[in-house]
Order: structure tokens, then sequence, then C-alpha cells
């Protein structure tokens, strides 16, 4: 079995927080992504983890890449000191599924997601009339499908995927906090009322869900970007401190 790539940005100096990333899905897998440009102000170790070829899901349900990230993640948090409280999973549309899952799994301390589509089996299926899914996408459906493909009983692949971010959160035994972004006019924004309101049943979960106007899903990934600075703002993960100026250099005066 291959092994998984990743990515550690590590904060000169130490810091006390680990901001984790998953890239989207695509066929043959995908390279750790870059760090944003936005995230370089603040003080923490950056973690960005490629998806293996079988997409974190297969082969057959075997969900080898998902549970190989979620090592990384607890491993790369071991290794820098951080405690998990101050480990941040993060990502908008199915990155956001990403950060649910494996940050649940890995037991991280808070999960900033963006319009995710949360029932991923009944998302799959119309893909093809979510605004800002890629051509790309819409042919990688069936085959992204099958890799959840099981023998009896286990069930149905598309049940799998609706099912999978409501198993993980009634898995969870430690306080998550959990922060939800989504538009009254995403084709998401049932699944994430949805989910909010189970987390709401959940005693170790605390959940935050903000509605705020970008348009349909194709408008989540730029909302986002503000959404999740101004959340890792208010969550106390420290910005960097601007280099000071040289002070210029006292005239000289000269008597005459």
């Amino acid at each position: 079995m291959d092994v998984l790539d990743f990515r550690t940005e590590e904060e000169p100096g130490g810091a006390e927080h680990l901001l984790v990333s998953w890239p989207g899905l695509r066929l043959g897998g995908v390279s750790p992504r870059p760090t944003l440009d936005r995230l370089a102000r603040f003080r923490a170790h950056k973690l960005n983890i490629a998806a293996d070829g079988h997409t974190y899901i297969g082969p057959r349900r075997s969900l080898w890449g998902a549970r190989a990230s979620v090592d990384v993640v607890r491993a790369e948090m071991a290794r820098l000191g951080v405690r998990r409280e101050n480990v941040i999973a993060y990502g908008p549309s199915v990155r956001a599924v990403c950060a649910l899952w494996m940050g649940f799994q890995a037991e991280v301390g808070r999960i900033i997601g963006g319009g995710a589509p949360i029932r991923m089996g009944r998302r799959l299926r119309t893909l093809d009339r979510v605004a800002g899914a890629s051509p790309e996408a819409i042919a990688f459906r069936d085959h992204f499908l099958s890799l959840a493909d099981a023998d009896p009983p286990a069930s149905p692949s598309d049940v799998f995927f609706d099912e999978m971010i409501h198993d993980a959160a009634r898995a969870v035994t430690l306080p998550t906090k959990v922060h939800l972004l989504v538009s009254p006019d995403d084709e998401m924004y049932d699944d994430n009322v949805e989910l909010a309101a189970l987390f709401d049943r959940l005693d170790p979960i605390e959940c935050h869900l903000d509605v705020i106007a970008y348009g349909r899903h194709g408008g989540v990934k730029d909302a986002f970007k503000r959404y999740l600075t101004d959340t890792l703002r208010e969550a106390g993960v420290p910005r960097r401190r601007a280099p000071r100026a040289e002070r210029a250099p006292e005239p000289v005066r000269s008597e005459t």
C-alpha cells in the first residue's frame, strides 16, 4: 500500500496551534494543497494532506486513505507538541466533509467547514444540478460511488455516503467545537441545518451554524476564506506581528 503524502509547514520559533486541510477529490489522487495565502498571517503550524488514489474511501470501502490521514494528524500533533484542543481542521465544500470525518476520527478540538455536502450519496446522485460542480467532478461521480461498494450485509454505497458524517459525529466523546458556514441559497443548506440539529443533541459537540448569503454552492469557496480567518481570530489563534520598521538614523547636525 502506498504511503499517504503530506506537507507540514512548521512555524518558525514554534506555535501552539496546528491547522489541517485536505484537497478536493480527483481521479488518481491529489497532492497536498498549498496553504492559503491569508493563513500566513497566523502563528500556527500548517498541515496539508494529500488524497490517495482511492480518494480516501476505497478500495471496497476500506477507508485506507481516510484512516491513514487520521494517523498523519495524530502523529504530527504529537511530534509538534500541539494540544488536541488547538488542532483545527478546515475546508469548504467536499473538503469540509474531509475535515469533519477525519477531524472527528483524529479527535481534533475544532472543525471549520463551509457548504459541506453532508448527505454525499444524495448529492452525488444529483451532482449535475449543483451550481459550481465541474464537468470533471460529474464524470468522476460513478467511480467515486463505486469506491464504497461492499458485500452484503453492508449498506449500498450511496447510503454509506449519506450517513458517514452523522455516524462519525455520534462516535465523538471529547469536547469538539464545529463551525458551519452555509448560504440560504446553497444547495447544501438543508444538509447543514440537519447536521447542526444533530450536533445540538450530542453533548460533546458545540456547534455554531452561521447562515451568510453568498448565493448558490459555487460561491462558498470565496466566502469561506473570510469566514475561516474570522473564525480563527475569534478562536484565539495568534497573528504574526508585523516586523518593526527600522528607525531612520538621527540627522547629523554641524555647528557653524
